[in-house]
């Protein structure tokens, strides 16, 4: 806080910032009229604030076991028979150690995607359904410079040039460009058009909201130790999406601790996506499923099956008698497929679409 006391033939102007942090100054009080006193007051708050609010405790992005669940949608050109393709991804990006990178320690962050394709426009059959799985073991490396509170990044797959992550000194003006939004291309520029605190699991977290422009709303947000709630793998970049891509991050979890939570979604085990290994010699088909679904893939080993919903209720569950499933029944939307195994492996996890 601070305090103004008057101290004729001077105005004494106090800081008061925490235990230690205290500073003070004189103005000849005959050379101030009301609207100066008015002028320095509201000044001397939004400068005390500023330096209150940098001085919080920073929280850095994590070290270890941490974990974002993200989706990323968006339209591209097919082939002949189907003019455009519709992508709706769902990532999972988990930090699993460190790595040593031009003789800097990054931490080393894995991505698991698992994405379906619907063909839009042209005749096609619904064979041309279809669902792939990627999983990058070094998806993206960073590391932070908590006493400048400044991250970078670098992306091994890309150009391998280290370039700025996340800039946690910001205050209300364009935005840096950055891995999300190098300058490389003409793209709108960004602005920081708020900053305040948001109140998550483990506490206050500072947040700046960007726009693309200065006077437009924001449409994403920057929030300190988590990143972007575009995500780390935004399909175009960070811009405003209109409706032919969307981005966003779900969850974060922290020494598994549920840290973020995007309104209206539900971090439950279906934000799963499956890991490669055993789990890709299985397919479903069609998908998206309208009445019913086959499976294909070893299943000698499977005992029972159980199938969830987005928000992790059991909608069908039985012993594991037949390759084809009635899914007439099912909601609209994403479920997830569980298979147990007879031999004690961990159950693998399928993503069904139903129309």
């Amino acid at each position: 806080m601070f305090r103004l006391v008057p101290n004729i033939p001077h105005l004494r102007c106090t800081f008061h910032l925490g235990k230690d942090g205290i500073a003070s100054f004189e103005i000849p009080y005959r050379l101030l009229d009301i609207r100066t006193m008015r002028w320095l007051i509201v000044s001397l708050c939004y400068t005390t604030w500023t330096i209150c609010w940098a001085q919080s405790s920073y929280r850095p992005l994590p070290l270890v076991d941490a974990e974002w669940v993200e989706s990323h949608r968006w339209l591209q050109p097919g082939s002949v028979s189907s003019p455009y393709e519709w992508h709706e991804c769902n990532d999972r990006i988990l930090l699993i150690g460190s790595v040593v990178w031009n003789e800097q320690v990054y931490s080393r962050l894995k991505l698991i995607r698992h994405c379906s394709v619907q063909p839009i426009g042209g005749t096609f059959d619904t064979a041309a359904y279809f669902s792939y799985t990627v999983v990058d073991e070094d998806f993206m490396y960073y590391r932070e410079d908590t006493m400048l509170k400044m991250s970078y990044a670098v992306s091994p797959s890309g150009d391998q040039q280290e370039y700025l992550l996340f800039d946690m000194n910001m205050a209300i003006g364009p935005y840096p460009y950055t891995i999300f939004n190098p300058d490389l291309f003409e793209e709108p520029e960004l602005f920081v058009v708020a900053m305040d605190s948001v109140a998550l699991n483990d506490g206050w977290h500072r947040r700046w909201r960007i726009a693309d422009g200065p006077d437009h709303p924001p449409f994403t947000d920057l929030i300190e130790g988590i990143g972007l709630t575009t995500g780390w793998n935004p399909a175009n970049g960070i811009l405003a999406a209109p409706f032919e891509w969307s981005d966003a991050l779900h969850c974060h979890t922290r020494n598994a601790a549920l840290v973020f939570q995007s309104e209206g979604f539900f971090c439950t085990l279906a934000n799963d996506v499956p890991e490669r290994g055993f789990r890709d010699q299985w397919t479903v088909w069609p998908m998206p499923a309208t009445d019913q679904i086959e499976l294909k893939g070893p299943a000698d080993d499977i005992a029972r099956f159980r199938v969830i919903d987005v928000h992790g209720r059991t909608v069908l569950e039985g012993p594991w008698k037949s390759e084809q499933l009635d899914c007439s029944q099912w909601s609209h939307g994403v479920h997830v497929l569980e298979l147990s195994s007879r031999s004690g492996k961990p159950p693998i996890r399928l993503k069904v679409i139903k129309q």
